[in-house]
């Protein structure tokens, strides 16, 4: 279950994954930042800084040093067998460190082998790459915690919701989006979707009132409901502008 405080008075089914369809999304992230936790998923309560927000413009530099525990670095020191010395000799190192010190005449250096440091001088990482499907699929799958990490997607259109779905048992999803359509792939998804409009989420609850819907208006509304075509855009427009009309009601 689900609830988010600022605009909801009731629970609703979650199942890892909902869609939040606002004009402003930028601006509906402002108005849901606050100290007290805004947002309820089962029996636990969040802030929005709980939340690793991704965009388009989030840089993989950026989303790999998001954790304390950094996962790349602990992916470069563990897997590949730094520890075992397979990069660095302990026992050369330590005798260099002696010799500086008896050429000083000073117990002057110490060797205090950090990795971290020797990874961030040996190798050069893109500060300029932004994240794509490929790489932020790639992230997912590196990032798994035995807890639930929380995720907000911001206008990320290059992921559709069966891309992620075999990741709901590791991460709570919310998708913050201009427009629906770039996420969902067929009209059952709709499901997932709330509309923010004027402070409220409407939330669609039932697909089958929007089908009968736009078949009410339009009898010859030919487009397969099971997938959504995306070329279809006089279809899509149809539809949005149907739900539209559902929320002003």
């Amino acid at each position: 279950m689900i609830k988010i405080n600022k605009f909801q008075n009731q629970y609703y089914d979650y199942n890892g994954i909902i869609i939040i369809q606002s004009e402003n999304v930028d601006n509906l992230i402002k108005e849901l930042h606050s100290d007290d936790a805004i947002i309820e998923i089962g029996n636990s309560e969040f802030k929005i800084s709980d939340f690793i927000v991704i965009d388009p413009l989030t840089k993989l530099i950026d989303l790999y040093q998001i954790s304390s525990k950094n996962i790349l670095y602990k992916y470069i020191v563990n897997s590949l067998e730094w520890t075992k010395e397979v990069i660095f000799n302990s026992e050369i190192l330590e005798k260099y460190n002696k010799n500086i010190n008896d050429f000083i005449g000073e117990e002057f250096s110490s060797y205090l082998p950090d990795y971290s440091k020797i990874i961030k001088y040996i190798y050069d990482f893109n500060q300029d790459k932004f994240i794509d499907k490929n790489t932020l699929i790639k992230w997912l799958n590196n990032f798994k915690l035995e807890s639930k990490n929380n995720i907000i997607l911001k206008n990320v259109d290059f992921i559709k919701l069966s891309d992620i779905s075999e990741y709901i048992n590791n991460y709570n999803f919310i998708f913050l989006t201009n427009n629906a359509f770039n996420i969902i792939e067929n009209l059952t998804d709709l499901e997932l979707v709330y509309l923010e409009n004027d402070g409220y989420l409407f939330h669609i609850e039932n697909y089958e009132v929007v089908k009968f819907e736009i078949y009410k208006r339009d009898s010859s509304f030919k487009m397969n409901h099971n997938t959504l075509q995306i070329n279809c855009k006089n279809e899509l427009r149809k539809i949005r502008n149907i739900i539209q009309e559902l929320i002003i009601k």
